[in-house]
């Protein structure tokens, strides 16, 4: 939905049939890249994050010169910098949390990981605190330079702060807002690629614990990946985005994830009781899946009541789901080869190969070297 909102900023007057290849085109380049194979969709999604993140600053650079040239429009944008109820600000809370989702796929490969209980912790707090500290940055220039009335009926806001910072000249104007274009359809994209890699393998492995249907982790003959979950996954997106609405979509999405986290941090008590020995010496063991639940609750609490119905009647869809289709036994041979150690171990070299990972990974073999 956003891929196309942006997309029509840069190429206006496509009708509605256009508007649904559109999209289609989208879904099936996340999905090709995924069935090509994980180490594909990882060099995709790295090369994505690259190309991002310059349009990206080239805003903030802008926000800066604009602030400096033109402080009392800036100012005046921003002013009044609180505007609305409580209730305004729950539902403005529930669409910028989705911003913020996906810091738990990180957890997915725990048992790859070095020092997982230290090491993931660790990485969701500091990958969280440059992200909020990007996004505030750049939310901050933006309004300081459309302003929030125009923000507010806004389908492209990065496009119209480049408008508005980079007035004239006219051809520079013109290139700048390509540029954010352009990078805002690849970040949109690699947020979905690399939400489709650990949803897919989140799916793959429920379906090896008997979770899911058998289908989500029957592997491609050449490629080796889970491609009938994929294109289940992907048609389901697809689905969505020609039924719903943006706002709607992300606050149902929103709902669900918090019905999940609520869960989570539930199971996560109950869990540590059972086993205490397994989380002895761990900070936070009990304060922090009961800050969690609270927040969840609250999170689902600020949903728009007609969207908490079409979720729970989503959540309620999967239920015969599970009980017809789902084989509710481990399939034994592809759990072990999965999480034999050979696998594991080939897993966590293949990332530490690619491209972002590479460096990291050559700085930290040179830091260990005994003198």
């Amino acid at each position: 939905m956003a891929f196309t909102q942006y997309f029509l900023s840069l190429v206006p007057g496509i009708d509605e049939l256009g508007k649904a290849l559109l999209k289609g085109v989208f879904i099936a380049i996340i999905l090709s890249t995924n069935l090509v194979g994980v180490k594909t969709a990882g060099r995709v999604n790295d090369a994505l994050t690259i190309a991002k993140l310059t349009p990206l600053l080239l805003i903030v650079v802008g926000g800066i010169a604009f602030l400096g040239l033109q402080p009392g429009t800036f100012a005046s944008n921003l002013s009044p910098f609180v505007t609305g109820d409580l209730s305004a600000f729950g539902r403005a809370l529930v669409l910028i949390f989705w911003a913020y989702a996906g810091f738990e796929l990180s957890t997915l490969p725990t048992d790859e990981i070095d020092r997982p209980g230290k090491t993931i912790p660790r990485a969701i707090v500091i990958g969280m605190l440059i992200v909020i500290a990007f996004y505030l940055f750049t939310n901050f220039v933006v309004m300081g330079a459309v302003g929030g009335g125009a923000l507010g009926v806004s389908t492209s806001p990065l496009i119209d702060a480049a408008h508005a910072m980079f007035s004239a000249p006219i051809l520079l104007t013109n290139a700048v807002v390509i540029v954010v274009g352009l990078g805002a359809l690849l970040s949109i994209t690699g947020a979905d690629e690399s939400g489709t890699v650990g949803t897919s393998r989140l799916a793959y492995a429920m379906s090896i614990d008997g979770l899911l249907p058998e289908t989500f982790s029957r592997s491609h003959s050449r490629f080796k990946t889970p491609y009938l979950g994929l294109i289940v996954l992907c048609l389901t997106a697809y689905v969505a985005s020609l039924l719903g609405g943006l706002t709607d979509l992300i606050s149902s999405a929103v709902f669900l994830l918090a019905f999940v986290y609520f869960m989570t941090c539930i199971s996560t008590i109950l869990l540590e009781r059972k086993h205490p020995k397994v989380s002895r010496g761990l900070r936070g063991k009990r304060l922090i899946p009961v800050v969690g639940a609270f927040f969840s609750l609250v999170l689902m609490g600020l949903v728009n009541p007609l969207l908490i119905g079409i979720s729970l009647i989503l959540l309620a869809v999967g239920v015969p789901v599970y009980v017809f289709f789902s084989p509710r036994h481990e399939l034994q041979d592809l759990k072990a080869a999965f999480w034999s150690a050979e696998a594991i171990s080939r897993r966590a070299y293949s990332q530490g190969g690619r491209f972002l990972a590479y460096p990291l990974r050559r700085i930290q073999q040179f830091t260990r070297r005994e003198p």
